[in-house]
């Protein structure tokens, strides 16, 4: 996700799966055009227990933002950070029970791209609160394993033991892996 700021204000919230299904006539639009006006947000010198609780465990976007008492931008709480510090709520394989009909995703399964073929396999996964796929991570590569995190948006269909994507394997091969830096 992106913020939205204006001298040191929040005006928004960008969600960059909103970007990527846009089609190049609508990236023309203005930004406020993607722009959601109601979203989660963190006082300055809240604990990030406090912060998961205030938002209801509803974790939909990669980052929230940190205000100050003049509601100034002064940071962000990544989500990553928000559910590992809740511990057991968090809705990984083997922490927590998955929800009620959830997407049909485990470890192990293979990723494969638009066209069908191998981009790796399933190694980690949050759920969001309906049970769709919020993010899902993919080991790849042959000799040196490399990691990508990719929001559920990017499934496209469950068959069998296979997930596949609605993107190529060159927009996967494009996409940053887990600690590179951009």
């Amino acid at each position: 996700s992106l913020l939205v700021v204006d001298n040191n204000q929040v005006l928004g919230l960008i969600r960059r799966n909103n970007l990527l299904k846009a089609s190049t006539e609508e990236l023309e639009n203005p930004v406020s055009s993607f722009m959601e006006r109601d979203f989660p947000v963190a006082r300055q010198g809240q604990s990030v227990e406090d912060v998961y609780a205030g938002i209801g465990g509803d974790i939909n976007i990669e980052q929230v933002p940190v205000l100050d008492e003049n509601g100034g931008l002064v940071g962000v709480v990544a989500r990553s950070q928000l559910t590992a510090a809740t511990g057991p709520g968090s809705t990984t394989p083997e922490s927590a029970p998955p929800p009620e009909g959830r997407a049909p995703i485990n470890q192990g399964m293979t990723v494969k791209d638009a066209t069908g073929s191998k981009l790796g396999n399933v190694t980690e996964f949050d759920f969001k609160s309906d049970g769709q796929v919020e993010t899902f991570i993919i080991e790849h590569g042959l000799i040196f394993k490399k990691q990508k995190k990719l929001p559920g948006d990017l499934i496209s269909t469950y068959d069998g033991d296979d997930i596949h994507l609605a993107i190529s394997s060159q927009e996967f091969s494009m996409m940053k892996n887990i600690g590179e830096e951009v």
